[in-house]
Parts: C-alpha cells; sequence; structure tokens
C-alpha cells in the first residue's frame, strides 16, 4: 500500500462521503414489559413506574394512591400520566389541595387549566397541613415573586420537615434548570450537594438518581452519575424513560454498546405502552427522544444501516400541530446521520425530503432546514474541490441567519429561532472555514473555526448532542489538509474527550499520527478504532480503510 498523505487523505474523506454501507438490519430487539390495558377516560394505577410516598390531606384512600404515582411519574418525566394521575386524584377527591397542585407542577395540559388548578390549590391552602402549605407557598411565590422567594420557602419546609425527602428533591429539581455543573450558580444551594447525601440515604428513590443524571451529564465529569446509572432503570421498569436514563451517561464515557441495550429496552417499554393504551408519540415525548438517541448512538459505534433503520421508525411517527422542537429533532435524524458521516449529498437530500414532506411545519422551521441545506451542499461542494459553489452556499446560509435574527416576532417560534440561529450560525463559520482550508489559507480558517467555537458555547446543552460531528474534528481536518500533523493529532484527541471511543474520532487520530510518520502511534490508534467498531456493520467503508492503513503500516 502506498504511503498516506494529506492529498490523498483528503480525496479518501470525498470518497467515504459518497459511499455508505448496504447490508441487512441487525436491530437489536428486546422484550417489553407488559403495560395495563389502559382506559383512556379513567387514568390507570401503572405497574414498575416507581414507589414514591407522598402524603396529602385527602379523605380518599385512592386519591392519595394517585397523588403518589403522579409524584413519582413527575421524577420519571413522564408528564402525560402524571397529569392524567394528578386529574384522577382531583376527581376522587376535589378538595384535595395537593392533586391540584400536582396538576399545576405538570408540564403537560392547556394554560387555562393550570391557572384554575392554581386557583383551587390556593383556595384549599388553608385545610391541608403545615407541611403541604410549604409547598403551595412556594408554588405561589414563584408565580408572584420569583426564583428565589421559592427557594427560600422551600430551604424553609426542609428546615421545618428534615425527614420530607421529596421536599429536598423537588428543590433539586428546580434548581436543575439551566444549571450547569462546571459553572454552578452563585448565591444558589448547588442541586448537587442536595442529591448526594441522598443518594446514599436513599439509594433507591428513582427521582435523585435521575435528577443527578441530569445535573452531571452537561459537565466534564459524566463518569460521576454511573453508579445512578446502574440503579436507576430497576427502580421503574416500567417507565421507558428511566429505563432509557443509563443510555446518557454511557455515551458520553463512550459506552456504546452498553449505552444501545438502555435505549433498546426503553423502546420496547414505549411501544408497548403506546400499542396497548392507543397513546401517540405526542403524548409520548419519550418516544421521539429515545429513538433520536439510538440512531447517534449507532453512528459511533458504526452500525450505519441500524441507524437508518432507527431514523426510519422517527419519520413513521404522525405529523401534528402540537409537536415541539423534539420532533423536528427527531425529523432531521437521517440527515445528522448522513452529516456524521461527511455523507453530505445525502444529508442535502434528506433535509429537502422533510422540507416538502412536513406540510405542519411553522416558518422558522422551514427555514431552518433551508439554512442546514445550504450548509450540507457547501460542504458537499468542498468535497468535490468546488470552492465558488461552496461560497454561494455560504452567502445564502448568511441570508438565512440574518433572517433569524430578525424575521421572527415572538412565542414559541422567537425561543427556538434565537437557538436554532445561533446553531447556522456556528455551521456557517465551519463551513467559512472549510472554504479558507481548501483555498490554502490556513490562518483565515483557523480564525472562522474560533468563531464557530465560541459561538457554540452560547448553545445550551443538547441530547443527544447538537453537533453530529463534533467541532473538533472539523479542525482536525483543517490542520491535516494544511500538513499540521500536531495540531491536527491535539485536535482530535480534544473530540476524543467530548465523544469517547468514537471510531470516526480514532480514524481521524490515527490519520494525523500516520501522516506525522509516527507509524507505531498510528497501529496502535486503529487498532483501537477497531475495537470501538467490534460491532460496526461490515461493509462500513471507514472500516475498510482503517484495515487497509493496518495492513500498509504492517509492510
Amino acid at each position: 500500500m502506498q504511503p498516506l498523505n494529506a492529498k490523498r487523505f483528503l480525496l479518501f474523506l470525498c470518497l467515504l462521503g459518497c459511499a455508505t454501507p448496504q447490508q441487512p438490519s441487525t436491530t437489536t430487539t428486546t422484550t417489553a414489559l407488559s403495560t395495563p390495558k389502559i382506559n383512556k377516560k379513567t387514568a390507570p394505577i401503572l405497574t414498575g413506574v416507581g414507589t414514591i410516598p407522598f402524603p396529602v390531606t385527602t379523605a380518599s384512600p385512592e386519591a392519595q394512591r394517585y397523588v403518589d404515582q403522579g409524584v413519582a411519574l413527575l421524577h420519571g418525566f413522564w408528564y402525560y400520566e402524571a397529569l392524567r394521575s394528578f386529574r384522577q386524584a382531583s376527581k376522587l377527591d376535589p378538595k384535595c389541595a395537593m392533586a391540584w397542585w400536582g396538576i399545576y407542577q405538570t408540564p403537560r395540559g392547556p394554560q387555562s387549566a393550570k391557572r384554575r388548578a392554581f386557583g383551587k390549590f390556593k383556595k384549599l391552602a388553608p385545610e391541608v397541613s403545615d407541611r403541604e402549605q410549604h409547598y403551595i407557598r412556594a408554588t405561589v411565590q414563584l408565580d408572584s415573586l420569583g426564583r428565589q422567594a421559592y427557594i427560600t420557602e422551600m430551604q424553609q419546609l426542609i428546615e421545618n420537615y428534615p425527614d420530607d425527602i421529596e421536599a429536598k428533591v423537588f428543590l433539586a429539581r428546580f434548581l436543575m434548570r439551566g444549571y450547569h455543573p462546571d459553572r454552578p450558580r452563585k448565591n444558589e444551594p448547588d442541586p448537587q450537594d442536595i442529591l448526594r447525601p441522598l443518594l446514599a440515604s436513599h439509594p433507591d428513590h428513582l427521582g435523585a438518581h435521575h435528577y443527578y443524571i441530569h445535573l452531571v451529564e452537561p459537565g466534564s465529569n459524566p463518569a460521576a452519575a454511573l453508579q445512578s446509572a446502574e440503579a436507576i432503570a430497576a427502580l421503574a421498569p416500567g417507565n421507558a424513560h428511566i429505563v432509557h436514563m443509563p443510555g446518557h451517561i454511557h455515551y458520553l464515557v463512550g459506552d456504546y454498546d452498553r449505552a444501545r441495550t438502555s435505549f433498546v429496552a426503553a423502546y420496547a417499554v414505549d411501544s408497548t405502552y403506546m400499542a396497548e393504551s392507543g397513546t401517540s408519540a405526542d403524548n409520548n415525548w419519550n418516544y421521539v427522544h429515545n429513538l433520536s438517541y439510538l440512531v447517534a448512538n449507532s453512528a459511533e459505534e458504526g452500525r450505519y444501516q441500524d441507524a437508518l433503520d432507527w431514523a426510519g421508525k422517527l419519520e413513521e411517527v404522525a405529523l401534528s400541530e402540537r409537536r415541539n422542537i423534539i420532533f423536528y429533532q427527531g425529523r432531521m435524524a437521517r440527515a445528522r446521520l448522513h452529516i456524521r458521516f461527511g455523507v453530505w449529498e445525502r444529508a442535502a437530500e434528506a433535509l429537502g425530503q422533510l422540507a416538502a414532506n412536513d406540510t405542519l411545519r411553522s416558518n422558522f422551521a422551514g427555514t431552518y432546514i433551508r439554512g442546514l441545506i445550504a450548509y450540507a451542499e457547501g460542504m458537499h461542494a468542498l468535497q468535490h474541490d468546488d470552492i465558488a459553489t461552496a461560497e454561494t452556499h455560504r452567502e445564502t446560509l448568511s441570508g438565512i441567519n440574518w433572517s433569524f435574527a430578525f424575521g421572527f416576532s415572538g412565542g414559541n417560534d422567537r425561543y427556538y429561532a434565537r437557538r436554532r440561529g445561533r446553531y447556522l450560525e456556528v455551521l456557517a463559520d465551519e463551513l467559512q472555514a472549510h472554504i479558507h482550508s481548501g483555498r490554502g489559507e490556513h490562518d483565515l480558517a483557523l480564525i472562522e473555526w474560533d468563531n464557530a467555537k465560541e459561538a457554540a458555547k452560547k448553545l445550551p446543552y443538547e441530547e443527544p448532542p447538537e453537533f453530529a460531528r463534533p467541532l473538533y474534528e472539523s479542525l482536525g481536518q483543517i490542520h491535516l489538509s494544511a500538513g499540521k500533523w500536531q495540531e491536527a493529532r491535539d485536535a482530535y484527541l480534544q473530540a476524543l474527550k467530548t465523544r469517547p471511543n468514537s471510531g470516526l474520532g480514532l480514524m481521524g487520530l490515527g490519520h494525523a499520527y500516520e501522516l506525522g510518520g509516527e507509524k507505531q502511534q498510528a497501529k496502535q490508534t486503529y487498532e483501537q478504532a477497531l475495537t470501538a467498531w467490534q460491532n460496526a456493520d461490515t461493509d462500513l467503508p471507514q472500516l475498510a480503510e482503517i484495515r487497509a492503513r493496518l495492513a500498509g503500516l504492517a509492510e
């Protein structure tokens, strides 16, 4: 085999971007838990969703049972069934203030119903225990006085009732909003400090484990939640989101095989529940969320065909005017998969089909998709050294960014437009960096890439990650094209910190070592990539290339 050089490597990237594996599906299956047949008019008592005693003032033991279940479902993010449970409790005992409080706490349902519930539990507050009144006061004060008033009232509740575990868990849940473990807020309790003692004293509390995983995962040490990842699924095996949660951590630490096990198990639980209850995906958000993770996780394992199959299931989800942004994330899964592997032409085609077929999309969603198409077509042009066409697509993307900044007046469109606009800003800067790189303007390429990195810092943590391809892999490619082997190695090593054991990241690192003349390091890295892709599609082009490189190094 001829020695690898930078020009040949970039041609190889282009060829890989045009090649995709073809093989029968190897999608893993598993047996789902049995779900009780559900009467749509009466909320069910579900099995396997966790046990959370939450005593309230009520004359109805059955209402108490539904309140307990509602709290467990709240902690498990199963909002549709949590709302149904609290509503059922309010029907069984209309004077149960905490049933109405639960309705208000659940992030589902029309705002008019929430305001009605707010008025109900506020009016009933004098008739309940002092402990319950603390919960009610905290909620009322949050509504009227804001965040700090809520925190203060909940701290008073914890001081007065130190054995009330739920008070601590609900406070941690509240503090979780907008929290980043590497940048905790000043002048507020750190929710990790609340939850860590509970994990030791109450190791069977699903809410404590669930919230701890979510608190830790955006930071630099997701492995801190491995113990919770080991424990949580068994605490609520009938709640698909809880079954799914270990996968968040296993994905982040690069244990993609174990992550897949969790996601596939959650898919089985979701599918059984939806089939037996007649519940659609727009009332079961975890279904789309979990499938999105299956696509992303399969990509890192090199299971391209599996990822296509999971993306196909996302495309089968019925269109609904009530969809939120997570449904757009799911609809874009096929395109994101192609982007991960650099199959830019297919990414643009998938996005074009989405734009043509999604008749219920909002104006901002249509504009966003056009921006992604411009990015994918620009990157595809660069694969073929067509810099002029890439520049045209970059100009289109810039115009779309302008419309995101000034073209949406309010409401959810305005909120999501800001986030999507920032994301497109990153892609525009990245595309411009590669245009400069294609011209041999390495210093300008680095400036644009750094702009992309800074813009990306403004984006919130996303699950699965916002960027199908880590930005540092893009930087590695830019350095390789300029013959900067050490800088390329550093970039790929940085990419592997955020996407550990990624076959694609390891392949890029191996190329950097090989091009830099470090044959032993290249050999070891390629072997690591083969280990990472031990479950990959057998006809994956990247896998064949790694084996060929290893054979060449052995000569």
